[in-house]
């Protein structure tokens, strides 16, 4: 398994401390991925949106 301590470094970085621990489960890992490219998403929209 690579070395995701860089990675969560970003994450902290990016999100401050306010991310909570890492899930254990796969599903519910899935699914925060799968949220967070929503999320992302919706930043990109927001900030090619002409009204900001």
């Amino acid at each position: 398994m690579p070395d995701l301590a860089p990675e969560l470094e970003a994450l902290y970085l990016l999100y401050g401390t306010s991310i909570p621990p890492l899930p254990r489960q796969p599903r519910i890992a899935q699914r925060t991925v799968r949220w967070d490219t929503t999320l992302d998403g919706y930043a990109q929209r927001a900030a090619n949106a002409r009204e900001y």
